[in-house]
């Protein structure tokens, strides 16, 4: 293919990818469109940082939108409480649905016994609001799900339905504990007016979520790990991409370009205390091996059982190891 007159860069970094920008994840998108148009399903779907999470959901909630879904996306990355997560998702369905709903966010306030402050829209927006508790002390682990139990009532008072993804969730669970977690499971198996999609990066925390019955969101929702993209499949999305926009590339040099992140794994490396290196090493040539026994811990020569078991805790805190 002949170059273009003027080439664009088909890699670019750190805005979402959508349409032909976002690499192979046909089935990842198709499983999160059918989630968030349909009230009768619920899922979990995580994965680490970076993995290209957010730009499938972005995808989905445009693919969505074109098939007449309403489709909100509250971001909890950032929030700093209940009350704030709470506001985020009242702001992004007011955004979806329009300055009709005004109302509409005025009464879930009423019913949660929060209150509103309102700024004047300006000539191209829609005005936004902030969200006060009128309880006194601590929010409740519970306000959250309250919020959604109010939205779920107005939704259905208006036959309205939505779909409702929420970003960074288990940040809930780190503010209202256990209680959080059954609260939460509870609202949303019950709600009929919202397609719930839960959304995070603490890939070994929700996974222990969704895994273990001792916690609350165990079976609450289908559940979808977002992996990496295979190598192989990564290089031919490289020169298909580079070639749309005239440039071509080859096989090498498409490898060269997956390849180029080893050099934020080697910061990683070189920065761990020497105990997780050592146990990372042996991990990544046996990955069976029974680590804190005593001959894998004289054979390797790990140090004493406690110094690894350390080791291992810091490791997965960090989600550089994770336990399968």
């Amino acid at each position: 293919m002949p170059p273009t007159s003027d080439p664009k860069n088909p890699f670019v970094v750190g805005i979402l990818a959508t349409g032909k920008a976002l690499a192979n994840r046909a089935a990842e998108v198709e499983r999160l469109v059918a989630a968030l148009t349909d009230v009768d399903r619920r899922l979990i779907y995580y994965g680490d940082r970076r993995m290209g999470k957010s730009s499938a959901l972005e995808e989905a909630a445009i693919r969505a939108r074109k098939k007449g879904a309403k489709v909100a996306v509250a971001d909890l990355a950032t929030a700093t409480g209940m009350d704030d997560a709470a506001k985020r998702v009242l702001e992004a369905v007011y955004h979806e649905v329009g300055r009709s709903w005004r109302e509409s966010i005025e009464r879930i306030a009423g019913a949660v016994k929060a209150r509103i402050s309102w700024t004047p829209p300006s000539a191209h927006g829609m005005g936004e609001f902030s969200l006060a508790i009128e309880r006194g002390g601590a929010t409740s682990p519970t306000f959250f799900p309250e919020t959604l139990k109010a939205l779920n009532a107005e939704l259905e008072r208006r036959r309205l339905r939505i779909g409702l993804a929420i970003d960074e969730f288990q940040r809930l669970f780190l503010w209202g504990g256990e209680d959080a977690q059954w609260a939460l499971k509870s609202a949303i198996e019950r709600h009929r007016q919202v397609a719930y999609v839960l959304t995070g990066s603490s890939k070994s925390v929700i996974a222990q979520f969704v895994a273990s019955k001792k916690h609350g969101m165990w079976k609450a929702a289908d559940a979808l790990e977002f992996g990496p993209i295979a190598p192989e499949e990564m290089v031919h999305w490289i020169r298909k991409r580079s070639g749309e926009t005239g440039v071509a590339m080859d096989v090498e040099c498409a490898e060269g370009i997956v390849g180029e992140q080893a050099a934020l794994f080697t910061q990683l490396w070189t920065g761990l205390p020497r105990p997780q290196q050592r146990v990372l090493a042996v991990l990544a040539g046996l990955p069976d091996v029974q680590i804190t026994a005593e001959e894998t811990l004289s054979r390797f020569d790990l140090g004493a059982k406690s110094t690894v078991s350390t080791a291992l805790e810091s490791l997965m805190g960090e989600e550089t190891l994770q336990r399968e």
